[in-house]
C-alpha cells in the first residue's frame, strides 16, 4: 500500500486497499490468514484493526505526496 501511495496516486491506492481488503476477508472466511487462531469475534476485531491501519496509512501517504507534488 505504501508503494501504491507513492507511485500510483489516490486511485491506485484506493484500488490496492480494496484488493487487499477483499483478499484478507476471503482468507479469513476460509480459515486462512492473519487472524484465525482466536474466536470469531476476536479474530474479526483483529482483521478490522489491520484493515483500518492499512487504509489510514495508505491514504495519509497519498495526501502527503499529493501536497508535495502540488507544492513543487
Amino acid at each position: 500500500v505504501a508503494w501504491a501511495a507513492l507511485r500510483l496516486g489516490q486511485r491506485g491506492t484506493t484500488l490496492t486497499i480494496f484488493a487487499a481488503t477483499a483478499i484478507t476477508i476471503w482468507d479469513w472466511s476460509n480459515g486462512l490468514g492473519i487472524a484465525t487462531t482466536k474466536g470469531d469475534l476476536e479474530s474479526l476485531l483483529e482483521l478490522q484493526s489491520f484493515l483500518c491501519v492499512l487504509a489510514i496509512t495508505g491514504m495519509t501517504l497519498v495526501a502527503i505526496t499529493s501536497e508535495r507534488h502540488k507544492a513543487e
